[in-house]
């Protein structure tokens, strides 16, 4: 339907700019031969009904037409009225004209009527011309009237109005022709505009259906930016934690550091001490068979070893306190060490250095307690040792005076408490071994604590690197979602229209 009134508003444009064509021409035809008309009438040569009857049959149906064409340009009368109106005119200015070449002013007209395209009205149109041609040249001949100017010029003239017929029908002929030829193009390019349309109105809904997907795609790597940004923060927050609880950790390592020190000079110092009771007690050995003799400096001396054991047995004492704060620390360590490796498993992929690191502490906190075990038995060994010889040492000095006669008890005594001295030297050299392996461990902790700062500090660095990419992520998605939305709108407005 829109097709067909498309087609009708084109035919009624075309209709419009003919009409008007025909309507100029007939005006500018007839006002010229009534011109010449009214010359004739001033110069006397024809008379006042002849010129009446040219502006009533000339000028005056131009003036219709021209009213019709403000009231309907396309009206189809023009069309009649300029053909038969002129018709008639032509037809009454040939039979009253003096002069033979009227019949050339009606080749303005003929070719006026030729945009038209009515091969059949076109004929009609030179028929009658010619045979008004004939009958001007045939009674001119005969007469003399009609402006007959001999057979020559009549000949002239009837070639002419022949020509005239010829060329305007060739030339409708052609108008058609290449109309059609037109026209046919016209349709070609239709069909092919409209082959066109629809490829483009199905790319229309294939780009459609795909901007759709990449809005949803979008809103998806919104959404998994979020998540990203926000796993990030909580990254970012654990090694925060994580690097606040190393630093404490590091802060308790040394600690620990220095009481192991401490540990390794009062385990020289009873290292030292028990050299000096083992001289003791083999000069002691040496004098037993002067024992009675000697009995004074025996007392002497057992006094001094009971001084010595006291100290070394306070020195115990104090290492069982070191050895229980070193135990606290390395729970807590080990504690750390957990939370560690928590962290990393939130980490994923970015944390797995970290839980290396944390696996490591974990099992040196765990040598490390052992090793406190180990130092807490031989302490336990050591004290429970220095206790017995103590209780001998009292035991000696109290009954010296009274078992001088027991030399070979007291003799069995003194190879008891060497054979205690050295049993609490072996503990001792153990001790000093374990304490070793124990500042070893400490500084190994203290390494990895550093290893693990620098871990967290690049764990933190890579994430905040992170949220901001998925920020800048969020911007460029953003962009491309308003993107999305003006191409969604064009398509959409290409496919209403």
């Amino acid at each position: 339907m829109k097709e067909e009134n498309k087609e009708q508003i084109l035919q009624r444009q075309e209709n419009a700019r003919n009409n008007k064509l025909v309507t100029q021409i007939h005006t500018l035809s007839t006002v010229v031969i009534t011109i010449f008309i009214l010359l004739q009438f001033v110069s006397g040569r024809t008379s006042v009904v002849q010129l009446l009857l040219t502006f009533l049959l000339g000028p005056c149906v131009s003036i219709a037409m021209i009213i019709l064409q403000k009231k309907e340009v396309d009206n189809p009368y023009i069309k009649h009225i300029a053909s038969y109106g002129f018709a008639l005119f032509f037809t009454y200015e040939m039979l009253t004209a003096s002069e033979s070449l009227v019949f050339i002013l009606v080749v303005p007209m003929v070719y006026a009527v030729t945009v038209y395209g009515d091969v059949k009205y076109l004929i009609k149109i030179n028929l009658g011309i010619f045979i008004l041609n004939i009958i001007a040249v045939a009674g001119g001949a005969a007469t003399g009237r009609f402006g007959y100017a001999g057979a020559d010029k009549a000949v002239v003239q009837m070639v002419g109005v022949m020509l005239m017929a010829i060329a305007s029908q060739y030339t409708v002929k052609t108008l058609q022709h290449n109309n059609a030829v037109k026209m046919e193009n016209i349709i070609q390019n239709r069909d092919e505009n409209l082959a066109v349309l629809q490829q483009v109105s199905s790319l229309s809904k294939k780009l459609e259906e795909g901007v759709r997907e990449v809005h949803e795609q979008l809103e998806k790597l919104a959404r998994v930016s979020l998540t990203t940004k926000e796993a990030m923060q909580q990254v970012t927050n654990g090694t925060i934690d994580t690097s606040n609880a190393v630093s404490s950790q590091l802060e308790q390592t040394e600690s620990i550091q220095g009481k192991v020190e401490i540990v390794n000079e009062a385990a020289e110092i009873i290292t030292n001490n028990m050299n000096k009771t083992v001289v003791a007690l083999e000069k002691g050995n040496k004098d037993v068979d002067d024992l009675i003799d000697k009995a004074n400096e025996s007392v002497q001396n057992g006094k001094v070893v009971v001084e010595k054991l006291e100290k070394l047995d306070a020195y115990m004492n104090e290492m069982n306190t070191i050895v229980e704060i070193i135990n606290n620390i390395t729970e807590q360590t080990s504690l750390l060490s957990l939370n560690a490796s928590i962290e990393a498993a939130r980490a994923g992929e970015a944390g797995k250095g970290f839980a290396v690191v944390a696996s490591e502490i974990s099992g040196m906190a765990t040598q490390t307690q052992e090793a406190t075990l180990d130092i807490t038995e031989l302490i336990n060994n050591v004290s429970s040792a220095i206790n017995e010889v103590v209780k001998v040492a009292y035991n000696m000095i109290e009954g010296i005076n009274e078992e001088k006669e027991k030399t070979e008890e007291t003799a069995k005594s003194f190879v008891t408490i060497s054979d205690n001295t050295q049993s609490i030297r072996g503990n001792i050299a153990s001790l000093a071994n374990h304490v070793e392996k124990l500042q070893t461990a400490n500084q190994e902790i203290v390494t990895s604590i550093h290893t693990i700062s620098s871990i967290s500090e690049a764990l933190t660095e890579h994430a905040n690197e992170t949220m901001n990419a998925e920020e800048e992520n969020e911007a460029v998605r953003k962009e491309i979602e308003i993107r999305m939305k003006e191409l969604m709108d064009m398509v959409k407005e290409n496919k209403s229209e």
